[in-house]
């Protein structure tokens, strides 16, 4: 489960990376890292303004998936490491979809 744990440890550093490029308003609109819908792929300024918006939520989530990356290379059993890296992935991911949710809803009312 190292491999895991340390591709959690990755995955969340850059989730909190990217989050942080878009709060600082640093992220371009592009079509490989952010959040990406229709409607905030309209304007740069819609972009920015979801980015903004979501970023706090995006970059909780990377945190919480790099922790759990720690954790899942410290557990003491294979098993009890496979437990808490599933775990991690899936509570990770909610902040994240929050951050893309309140992104687009903000990109929408630009």
């Amino acid at each position: 489960m190292l491999i895991a744990g340390i591709a959690l440890i990755i995955g969340g550093v850059a989730i909190v990376g990217a989050g942080a490029l878009g709060k600082a308003g640093r992220l371009s609109r592009q079509s490989i890292v952010g959040i990406r819908t229709k409607s905030t792929m309209a304007s740069d300024e819609a972009w920015f303004a979801a980015h903004r918006a979501g970023a706090v939520w995006v970059m909780a989530g990377g945190v919480l998936m790099a922790l759990g990356g720690v954790l899942t290379i410290l557990a003491e059993t294979e098993e009890a490491a496979g437990v808490v890296a599933l775990i991690t992935a899936g509570v990770g991911l909610v902040p994240i979809v929050i951050g893309g949710v309140r992104g687009n809803s903000a990109a929408r009312s630009v």
